[in-house]
């Protein structure tokens, strides 16, 4: 097979992800799923939006940490200072501060001018909070920063340890791995909520918090939906029903590790023209992102096979 990779374009709208979660979350699902007995896939659309916040400078620091004095004092440490808070219109130093420690760990990752709180700012100030505990809401808050900046702050997931298709190879992503045999048991009920966005063709899998909320992301996957309105919206529990490898009745073709949602509704991989992972259809890999389907949710074969 010939090494394909995902276009810069697609990586960007997995990365997405990182936007869409927290506006999912935020509106969203723990209660409206907390009596379903299966493994929930929701299937929705949703719109990009910003934050916007009202502009609140400040110029008050406070330290790191308070020295610590032993038996036989040291003389006093110069203490690094950082910002009480940093909204948007705050000074350039602040928010440059600001930026500097997102970056260093692991959160910010664009091109935004130092110094400048734009909607990339607030994107990672935002999954800061929401990946240490906080409530999300993109501004760098007191709460915010005294956890941003001291030594219990969390680093930033692994963009690869949730979305591990971006640094595989194609024939990873649409081979045959020669397993045929059905796992042996599968999760229990609850355990994972799936949602399925139609709009930037992502599927995004959480599972729950120490509160018994989904909150926790578990996997990002590429995914395309169905043209038009095929797929349908809704909230579902996934069906037992499964296949290795079938073939679709509509067209001849065929696809691998088909996991029933509802109805005639499955996720499955991209298409193959004959019975083997060697007849890949090379332009249904390259419409991953994009609508493409008859209904239901395509994915690469590692994907697929996780669900």
């Amino acid at each position: 097979m010939n090494r394909l990779s995902y276009s810069k374009e697609k990586i960007k709208k997995i990365i997405s992800i990182l936007i869409i979660s927290c506006l999912i979350i935020a509106a969203g699902g723990s209660d409206t799923v907390s009596s379903h007995q299966n493994n929930t896939v929701e299937i929705v659309a949703i719109e990009e939006s910003i934050l916007e916040h009202t502009p609140m400078p400040t110029e008050e620091l406070i330290p790191v940490s308070t020295p610590v004095l032993t038996e036989e004092p040291t003389p006093m440490p110069t203490l690094e200072l950082y910002p009480i808070k940093v909204l948007q219109g705050a000074m350039k130093k602040e928010v440059a501060m600001l930026q500097k420690r997102l970056l260093s760990l692991g959160y910010y990752l664009s091109d935004e001018t130092l110094g400048t709180y734009g909607n990339k700012t607030t994107v990672a100030v935002s999954e800061f909070q929401l990946q240490n505990g906080l409530e999300q809401s993109g501004t760098a808050d007191t709460e915010t920063c005294a956890l941003l900046f001291s030594c219990d702050a969390m680093r930033c997931i692994n963009f690869a340890e949730l979305a591990p298709t971006v640094n595989m190879t194609f024939e990873e992503l649409a081979g045959d791995d020669g397993i045929r045999e059905y796992p042996e048991g599968y999760p229990a009920s609850e355990t994972y909520y799936i949602i399925v966005d139609i709009a930037f063709q992502v599927v995004m899998v959480y599972t729950k918090d120490g509160a018994g909320d989904y909150t926790v992301p578990v996997r990002y996957m590429l995914c395309s939906t169905g043209t038009g309105n095929r797929t349908p919206i809704g909230l579902f529990k996934l069906d037992t029903y499964k296949l290795r490898f079938s073939k679709f009745r509509r067209d001849g073709r065929y696809g691998q590790y088909w996991t029933q949602i509802f109805r005639a509704y499955y996720f499955h991989t991209f298409l193959y023209k004959k019975g083997n992972a060697s007849s890949y259809d090379e332009s249904t890999y390259l419409e991953l992102g994009s609508k493409a389907s008859h209904g239901c949710i395509r994915l690469t074969v590692p994907d697929a096979r996780w669900v």
